[in-house]
Formats: structure tokens, C-alpha cells, sequence
């Protein structure tokens, strides 16, 4: 019989936690038994998946919550906690459960925290809450609700008061985290500072990769080009600095030239079979930035997306977004399916631009939809497109330009281009 799960509404919950009262009231946890039977628990959960896979371990998991949940001793508290937390975040990275039971499982864990008198904030415990907050956070990143995926975060830091050091891994995630999740909003200033104080901190390898190419890229899309040269020199000759991250500087560099230059040589050079950036996410950006570029003169150059994922060597998702979304706009470039057809596939990516997890790749997918419709005469479409972008470029660079990129100020200058910005 598939395990169920047993929604605890709020007076269940206050049942829950009074029978748990007396046992919490005796006993006190120590971090080492949490330590502990963390430890013990992942270890279980992966053996059990490698074993017999993803969906069995979905009902594993509601099987032992709803054992752990008929036990009061403190163990099994703890236990319930800690598999909740690993459950939540299981799901976060196959999914498996419902909604409505991901909102039950942060209700029996707030449950067992509050009956074991762990509060929010000045608890050494209280980096509890903000596991369970990290990791809906993360999922709602992943969904593409980079909004609700950001309130969740600065709940998770709030909630955890002062249980993390500054300088610690969870410290530098959290800053990080925040830096993304603010520069994919537009918040291009928060994220700066954000990627800023991780730096400052000492974060290494995979931190500082993230912390210091995202930071150089925030200052592209404002259009301070000055600073983020001077902010890749240092990069270059700093010692954290890894081989991931020399290439990703470089290509802002060849994004720099596209941009200021209008020059595209180096950056489709790059991605050719056995050069630097022969790699997955570089040839799908270089392709939006060939055919977000004014003129024709890098239409012959265009790599055929659908053949990207049979390419020996080049490893690429089919299943990603980006790719998915870039694959609509490859066939929308097909003169020969009727006009109506192409604008009918383009309205159906129309959400998913806004799911996006790359602000660049968003802007990039902006105009190169609207120098299309402008193509085949759609001025009024086009115009809902170039409008997205304009605002969208002057949130991110705090009304200094309306054209992050630098390569729409033709399309800006239309005459059919209908806005209210007197930029």
C-alpha cells in the first residue's frame, strides 16, 4: 500500500505539540546528537536511492515521517526534523511531493521545533528554520518564481538570528544566494553589494566564482564597463581565481566588445568546435547575440540549435529552459511556416522568458523576439517586446540607460516604437 501523508491542520498541531511537551521539557538537544543523526540520515536516504530509486524513496520518506511522527522520545523528534528537512529537500531536487504536502511537512517541523522550545532567532538551534526556508527558496528558484524564491531567503537569514558566524559556508550560500536571486529580480545595486561582501569575506572556489563573474556581469548590464575591466584585472591575477572562472571573465570580455564595439569576431569564434568556450550555455548566448544584433551579417554563422545535443562532446539538457525556449525562437526564423503558426510558438514561450534563471539570457530573448516581429512587419508586438526590455534595462541599471545591452538603440529609435520614457 502507497504511504500516505497526514495533513496536521492547526488543531492537530496543537495536539502534536502537546504530546510532546513533557518529553521536550526533560530533555535538552545538543548539537553533536543533531550532528549526528544528520549525518545518519542522508546516508540512509542515499543508500535506500541508489538501491531502489527515486519514486520508492518518495514513499520511503512518508514512511518514516509518519513513523517518527507516533514517537515522542527525543530521538525520534529529531529524527522527524532532520527527514522532513532531507524530504523537503529530496523533493527540491526530483520533486515527488504535492504541494499542499511540502506546506504539512514545514507545518510538523515548525511543530517540533516550538515544542521543544527552539524560537526563531535567539536559539543556537534556530538555523533550523532557516534550512527548511533555504531550501523552499531553492525550489521556488528553481520553478522560476525568483520573487517568492527571494522572500523565502531573507526569511531563512532573519529567522536564523545570529546562529550562523560570519565567514561560514551557510553565511557565504546565504550571501551569495541573495546576490543571484537580486540580480535576476534587477536589483543590480543589492546584488553588487551582496557579491561584494562574500568577496570580502574569503570565499573560495565555487563561492568566488559565482560572488566575482556574477558581480563583473551586474556591472556590464548598468553599463559601467570602466569598472568591471578593472574588476577582471584583479580577477586575473588574484589567487582564488580558478580555471571555471578565467573562462567566464573572458567571455565578459567578448560580451564587452559585442556591446561597446558591436564587435561579434571573438565571441562566435570562441564557441567553435576545440576553442575556449565550445560549451553548451556559451553557443546558446552567442547565437541569441547574433540575431539580437542589428543587421545580417552574422546570419550565415548561425549554429543549428536542434543538433546541439547530438554534437560529440557538448554536453547540453534538452530539458533546459534556455534551450527550450532558444529552440521556439530557431523555428520561429523558418520563413516557411506560416506567419500566424511562428507568432502562435512565440506566444507560448511568452511566460517562460520570465522563468528564465539568466537576466542576460532574458534580455537577449527580448530583442531578439523583437527585431523578428519587427521583420515581419507585428510593429505592435514588437513594440510589447522592446517596451519589456526598456524597462526592464533601466530597473537594472537604475535609470541609466535604456538599452542594457547596447545593441537595440535602432529598434529604441523606430518610428513605430510607442513609449512614455523621456530617457
Amino acid at each position: 500500500m502507497r504511504p500516505s501523508m497526514r495533513l496536521i491542520r492547526r488543531p492537530a498541531l496543537a495536539r502534536f505539540k502537546e504530546c510532546h511537551r513533557e518529553i521536550a521539557i526533560k530533555t535538552r538537544w545538543e548539537k553533536k546528537d543533531i550532528d549526528a543523526a544528520k549525518a545518519t540520515i542522508r546516508t540512509q536516504i542515499i543508500e535506500y536511492e541508489q538501491k531502489h530509486g527515486q519514486k520508492k524513496t518518495v514513499d520511503f520518506l512518508k514512511s518514516e515521517i509518519n513513523r517518527y511522527s507516533e514517537l515522542s522520545d527525543v530521538y525520534s523528534q529529531q529524527s522527524l526534523l532532520l527527514m522532513i528537512i532531507n524530504a523537503l529537500a529530496f523533493n527540491e531536487r526530483n520533486g515527488g511531493f504535492k504541494e499542499q504536502e511540502t506546506k504539512t511537512l514545514v507545518q510538523i517541523a515548525y511543530g517540533v521545533l516550538q515544542a521543544n522550545g527552539i524560537s526563531t532567532m535567539t536559539s543556537k538551534f534556530a538555523y533550523l528554520y532557516g534550512d527548511i526556508h533555504r531550501i523552499r527558496s531553492n525550489a521556488r528558484y528553481r520553478s522560476g518564481d525568483f520573487w517568492r524564491s527571494s522572500w523565502d531567503l531573507q526569511i531563512a537569514v532573519e529567522v536564523s538570528g545570529n546562529s550562523e558566524a560570519p565567514g561560514s559556508v551557510k553565511h557565504l550560500f546565504d550571501l551569495i544566494a541573495m546576490g543571484t536571486r537580486s540580480m535576476r529580480l534587477g536589483h543590480c545595486l543589492a546584488a553588487i553589494e551582496y557579491f561584494k561582501s562574500a568577496d570580502s569575506l574569503g570565499c573560495v572556489e565555487d563561492f568566488f566564482d559565482i560572488a566575482r563573474s556574477q558581480r563583473i556581469k551586474c556591472l556590464r548590464l548598468q553599463n559601467h564597463f570602466e569598472e568591471a575591466r578593472e574588476l577582471i584585472e584583479q580577477t586575473k591575477g588574484d589567487s582564488r581565481t580558478t580555471q571555471k572562472l578565467h573562462l567566464l571573465v573572458d567571455w565578459e570580455l567578448k560580451c564587452h566588445a559585442a556591446s561597446l564595439k558591436g564587435d561579434l569576431s571573438e565571441l562566435v569564434k570562441s564557441t567553435r568546435r576545440a576553442e575556449s568556450h565550445y560549451a553548451g550555455p556559451f553557443i546558446l548566448e552567442a547565437y541569441l547575440w547574433m540575431l539580437a544584433s542589428a543587421g545580417d551579417r552574422w546570419q550565415d554563422q548561425l549554429p543549428k540549435i536542434s543538433s546541439l545535443p547530438r554534437r560529440q562532446g557538448l554536453t547540453l539538457d534538452k530539458s533546459d529552459l534556455s534551450f527550450q525556449v532558444i529552440s521556439v525562437i530557431e523555428d520561429s526564423q523558418d520563413a516557411s511556416i506560416p506567419i500566424l503558426s511562428r507568432l502562435s510558438q512565440i506566444e507560448s514561450i511568452l511566460d517562460d522568458l520570465h522563468r528564465l534563471d539568466s537576466i542576460d539570457i532574458q534580455l537577449l530573448c527580448f530583442v531578439v523576439i523583437c527585431r523578428w516581429l519587427a521583420d515581419q512587419s507585428c510593429f505592435h508586438l514588437a513594440n510589447l517586446l522592446l517596451n519589456e526590455y526598456m524597462g526592464a534595462s533601466l530597473k537594472i541599471s537604475n535609470g541609466r540607460t535604456r538599452d542594457a545591452l547596447r545593441i537595440a538603440e535602432d529598434l529604441l529609435s523606430s518610428k513605430w516604437f510607442i513609449t512614455d520614457s523621456v530617457a
